[in-house]
């Protein structure tokens, strides 16, 4: 007697089951990388964005401390953060001033830009304030139209805004 409840060409799955399985993942797939791929651009900005900051709160830091002015200068989509002896906002190599830390955002992280008011230098003196005091944006955004903002305020504190970083 044949216990099997099954005959043998009841066993499997059938070729358009299978179809229907490897489609159902792939369209799952797509959409999971859709995804990942905007909320690794989202925090490829936000990494970039809190470093500089971290920057800018390490060379205040280092002003008070050091008791000498620190400088950041900007040219196009590089930041250049140095010991600025004379406190004029200008890197001079030959009056011993040393480059602190040098970012070229663009080169590190591709497609991500970096917007800074014009003319704007920022200079800490040996109290950690500004130079010039007024309050201050820097805008990092990406291709897809995110942003992030550090703010610096008349009093040098500096300050993350990542509501535009969608």
């Amino acid at each position: 007697m044949n216990l099997s409840r099954f005959s043998q060409s009841d066993k499997g799955y059938t070729l358009t089951e299978l179809m229907v399985v490897v489609g159902l993942i792939a369209i799952m797939t797509g959409v999971g990388y859709s995804g990942f791929s905007s909320w690794q651009k989202r925090e490829r900005l936000n990494s970039i964005t809190y470093q500089f900051s971290d920057y800018l709160k390490e060379a205040r830091m280092l002003a008070i401390e050091k008791r000498t002015s620190y400088s950041v200068s900007f040219l196009a989509d590089q930041y250049t953060i140095f010991v600025d002896f004379n406190g004029d906002g200008v890197l001079d190599v030959d009056q011993g001033e040393t480059i602190v830390h040098q970012v070229n955002v663009a080169q590190r992280e591709p497609g991500i830009t970096i917007t800074v008011p014009s003319g704007y230098a920022l200079v800490y003196n040996i109290r950690g304030m500004p130079a010039a005091f007024s309050n201050a944006t820097i805008t990092f955004s990406n291709a897809g139209g995110s942003s992030c903002n550090v703010k610096i305020s008349t009093l040098g504190r500096v300050a993350v805004d990542t509501s535009g970083n969608n």
